[in-house]
């Protein structure tokens, strides 16, 4: 058996290197598109919170500020279950946001292999 010469050897690198690039690139989208994922229910989650904030302020805060104005006055009472309701509200959409930073969105798995294979390719080149 002959040993296959330079040129067919350059040409099988530029291709096994051209579909590595397009496998690590599908595997890129892949993990974009479950990132996007992840914040959709990120934000729905926020959503949730400043809804269920709102309900709570319609429905229930009104009745809490009656209760606690026969104990204080009524405008101490207002600005005390403002202060609770708004901590709650806070709470939950923090919790949202953390669940979207900046970090978990990039394809950090894809990036990883793709220096991996660009310093295995590097290698073997020199």
């Amino acid at each position: 058996m002959s040993e296959p010469s330079l040129k067919a050897l350059l040409r099988e690198l530029v291709d096994d290197t051209t579909q590595l690039f397009r496998q690590e690139l599908r595997l890129a989208q892949a993990e974009v598109k479950q990132s996007i994922h992840q914040a959709q229910a990120n934000v729905v989650l926020i959503v949730a919170g400043l809804m269920l904030a709102f309900c709570a302020l319609l429905i229930l805060l009104e009745a809490i500020v009656m209760a606690l104005a026969t104990a204080m006055a009524g405008w101490l009472a207002s600005i005390f279950v403002a202060v609770v309701a708004g901590g709650i509200a806070i709470a939950m959409v923090g919790r949202g946001e953390k669940g979207l930073a900046g970090g978990e969105l990039a394809p950090s798995r894809s990036i990883r292999q793709a220096k991996a294979d660009k310093d295995m390719i590097m290698e073997k080149v020199s």
